[in-house]
């Protein structure tokens, strides 16, 4: 309490409460107790304002991180859409590039098993008449097949390409009996083999795969 105040108090005791001071004190009693109210009031209210900015500057600062986030999201999502289509381009011209070569290496492959059949065919004939060198006509033009196609036969077929061709060059000069050419007949056969395992076609050619599995297992036993 204010000293002064104090001292009215003692004063309107000491004068008794017939005295003018004491009407003072109430006065100044009743003016201290609004004040005070006044004060906690306004301490409130200023504690009540300050909550409320404080309450706006956070709902400020969430609506702009949202913000932000839906712009970051919208940008990954249109970046992601854009690399999509990309890749989706990307996939369209890599599927025809292997389409393109696919068709290619078939086309070789094709290509050498006629040239082949073509030197079968000869050779049969030619032992008939017993004119073996008039097969080295299928055979050169069989060799030209297979170096106009050697960079699309793998490596396995390129071997039996060059085995067929020694063993052709042997039948043609004698040194190795025709026998009805059936060692061509054997390497064109191991050529469809693995020809048609690389091209998965074990359902337009099943004798090919079957063939072959049983000639494996009579190899190994």
């Amino acid at each position: 309490m204010d000293p002064e105040l104090i001292k009215l108090v003692h004063q309107m005791v000491q004068d008794g409460f017939v005295s003018r001071s004491w009407i003072v004190i109430v006065i100044a009693l009743a003016a201290a107790g609004v004040g005070a109210f006044v004060g906690s009031y306004l301490k409130s209210k200023g504690e009540h304002l300050a909550t409320k900015e404080d309450f706006d500057e956070l709902i400020r600062q969430i609506k702009a991180q949202t913000r932000a986030t839906e712009e970051i999201k919208s940008e990954i999502a249109e970046k992601l859409a854009s690399s999509t289509e990309r890749l989706k381009s990307d996939l369209s011209v890599w599927a025809g590039f292997r389409n393109d070569v696919l068709k290619d290496m078939w086309a070789a492959h094709r290509a050498v098993i006629d040239a082949m059949t073509s030197v079968i065919l000869q050779t049969q004939q030619a032992a008939v008449k017993g004119e073996l060198e008039e097969v080295e006509v299928d055979i050169t033009n069989y060799r030209y097949c297979v170096h106009r196609n050697i960079d699309l036969l793998p490596p396995r077929t390129v071997d039996l390409a060059q085995r067929f061709l020694g063993v052709a060059y042997d039948i043609s000069a004698s040194r190795r009996p025709a026998n009805d050419a059936n060692p061509l007949k054997e390497i064109r056969r191991l050529f469809y083999e693995d020809m048609a395992g690389r091209f998965h076609l074990e359902e337009v050619m099943p004798w090919i795969i079957r063939n072959g599995s049983q000639n494996q297992g009579d190899s190994e036993s």
